[in-house]
């Protein structure tokens, strides 16, 4: 992926489909899903750190349709705007599994908020204040590394959206 470009998204993949492990709730797709449990959301929901996931933190994983490395999947967690009206978006991204930098965007319906994905490879806040009807999305995505693919992927993130 070439600096200033962005990979075809295609349509959100909704991940219908939840698990519970020691205290871990994962979501994810049961269609596309790979050996290694990837690509999904999960969210830590004790009180104890767990898989580089503080309490109550969720973090997004990439992946690869069937683990197929030719087909990558970014994980995208979706917000609605409830109402219409100017909005202060920020999404802080950490940096998860050691050695897996991931890359990160955010797309407000459908356009990405910088010039291309920024790598993850220190706790890195991307922010928007944009006019949203009623309706409208807020994609908080993580992909593939380019050079590295989705191995150690696990990415913490924090959003927060303030209507102003």
């Amino acid at each position: 992926m070439a600096s200033g470009s962005f990979p075809k998204l295609g349509p959100l993949q909704v991940y219908a489909d939840k698990d519970v492990y020691q205290g871990l709730i994962f979501w994810f797709d049961k269609s596309i899903i790979g050996p290694d449990f990837v690509p999904s959301i999960f969210a830590n929901t004790t009180a104890q750190p767990l898989v580089w996931l503080d309490p109550g933190q969720i973090s997004l994983h990439p992946g690869a349709i069937k683990g197929d490395m030719a087909k990558p999947v970014y994980s995208v967690l979706r917000w609605k705007a409830p109402k219409s009206g100017n909005y202060a978006i920020k999404a802080t991204f950490f940096p998860g599994d050691p050695g897996g930098h991931m890359v990160a965007l955010v797309a407000v319906q459908g356009t990405a908020t910088t010039q291309a994905p920024v790598l993850i490879d220190s706790t890195q806040t991307l922010s928007a204040e944009p006019y949203l009807d009623q309706g409208a999305t807020v994609d908080f995505c993580v992909g593939p590394n380019p050079t590295t693919g989705f191995k150690f992927g696990t990415t913490p993130v924090a959003v927060q959206v303030l209507a102003k």
